[in-house]
């Protein structure tokens, strides 16, 4: 009988970003498709908005493990790309953005390096390529995170960075510029993953700078009333060195912006001013976790303070074994990367563990 172990202790790394400014001004490439829009739109203006069952579920606040596939894209005769110690790098900066949502990612398998001079030496288009690459390229139950030399749109815009949303039903992978991969694009996109959007979204209707009433931060906006409105921070000379908002922008009721430069959903310029989420886009994020195309990949399976007899099979990309006890029982497992023993998991001789990679 197999009986091996493979322990992984995963932890969240804070982090600091350069303070320095990034000299280019590179935008995020994620819209939001106009079927999903439609959809929002309904859900917040209906009076009689259900509640979906993934979001009955939000409030268990166990952690949940996602697995990532990481993809770097090189030349053909397998050179360039993004330098691989980058990648522990990545992880540090998701798992110190995420953890207070109780998420933290992990590399599920080795590096996918795509070997292709066309995506290599000519700018990703996302709109034109990303359903193609993503049907031979993308892993499935991961988040597929691909690293490029350069992002581009149907404008021949240079971007930072795209990603894809729960409800879209076409596509579903991240991509990041090289250049971008250690800085906040990586959570700001990720939060796009788990349906957040920019702070200065203007598909559902100008947000207004008022709170209480005549507010509409429920309605539009980011729909979160705890991220205050935003003119959208991409113009020249409305952020300085010091992350601070110095525009003199109105809102359409003619109130003056104070927004964040520093939240990560922001298209503040310098992207090393963006270092937090709000608690509204915490909870929607972990709300996201539950969505049904995205609580499959996270697999959290975790048996914790339970005993357990007769035959039991999991199966799961990580699977947490806390305070668990086998008497006269049969665990069978199937993973894809760790089994990860938390504490004070005990067996008798007549149980069996079964753990199969």
């Amino acid at each position: 009988m197999l009986r091996t172990f493979k322990i992984l202790f995963i932890f969240a790394v804070s982090f600091t970003v350069n303070a320095v400014a990034i000299a280019q001004n590179e935008i995020c490439g994620t819209v939001i498709p106009d079927y999903i829009v439609d959809s929002v739109k309904h859900r917040i203006q209906s009076p009689f908005t259900t509640i979906t069952s993934y979001e009955t579920t939000r409030d268990n606040f166990d952690t949940l493990y996602f697995p990532i596939q990481f993809h770097i894209i090189r030349r053909s005769d397998h050179t360039g790309g993004l330098d691989t110690s980058d990648i522990p790098v990545v992880l540090d900066i998701l798992n110190s953005a995420y953890s207070t949502a109780a998420i933290l990612f992990y590399s599920c398998n080795d590096i996918d390096y795509v070997d292709d001079d066309a995506y290599y030496n000519y700018p990703y288009n996302y709109k034109t390529q990303r359903t193609a690459l993503e049907s031979q390229y993308n892993y499935s139950n991961a988040i597929n995170i691909y690293f490029f030399p350069a992002i581009t749109n149907n404008e021949g815009i240079s971007l930072a960075g795209v990603s894809t949303f729960p409800d879209d039903i076409v596509n579903n992978s991240i991509a990041i510029k090289n250049s971008n991969a250690t800085y906040s694009t990586t959570p700001h996109e990720m939060g796009h993953y788990f349906n957040l959007y920019h702070t200065h979204e203007t598909c559902f209707g100008k947000e207004y700078v008022t709170r209480g009433v005549n507010a509409n931060c429920s309605v539009a906006g980011d729909l979160c009333c705890d991220t205050p409105a935003d003119p959208n921070l991409n113009e020249s000379g409305l952020v300085n060195l010091f992350c601070q908002y110095i525009g003199t922008l109105i809102d359409p009721l003619g109130e003056p912006y104070a927004p964040d430069p520093k939240n990560f959903m922001a298209y503040t310029r310098q992207k090393s001013c963006r270092i937090h989420f709000t608690e509204e886009q915490y909870l929607r994020i972990r709300t996201a976790a539950f969505h049904p195309n995205r609580h499959l990949m996270a697999q959290h399976q975790c048996f914790r303070d339970t005993i357990l007899s007769g035959t039991n099979n999991m199966s799961g990309y990580t699977i947490h074994l806390n305070n668990l006890q086998l008497n006269n029982a049969n665990l069978n497992i199937n993973y894809c990367n760790e089994v990860v023993i938390e504490s004070d998991f005990m067996m008798d001789n007549n149980s069996t563990l079964t753990i199969t990679p």
